[in-house]
């Protein structure tokens, strides 16, 4: 029997202090060196708000397109 649990949002000042660490270690210059030499271009991250609007937009965006395709349970 197939089951599909929704998984919770973790609570707010765990994603806070991941992401400010996040922030701090791809702020250290050898971690800016290492991303240069791989080919990437680092950059700042934006604040969490800006990357949960940025999901959100793309999850509308691209699942009315998948809806409308008939694609939705596909994979």
């Amino acid at each position: 029997m197939a089951r599909h649990f929704r998984s919770q949002r973790p609570p707010r000042d765990i994603v806070d202090k991941l992401h400010g660490e996040m922030k701090r270690i791809m702020a250290m210059p050898e971690i800016q060196q290492k991303i240069l030499n791989i080919g990437l271009i680092p950059h700042e991250s934006p604040p969490t708000e800006g990357i949960q609007a940025y999901i959100r937009a793309e999850q509308e965006k691209w699942g009315a397109l998948v809806r409308q395709l008939g694609l939705e349970g596909s994979q």
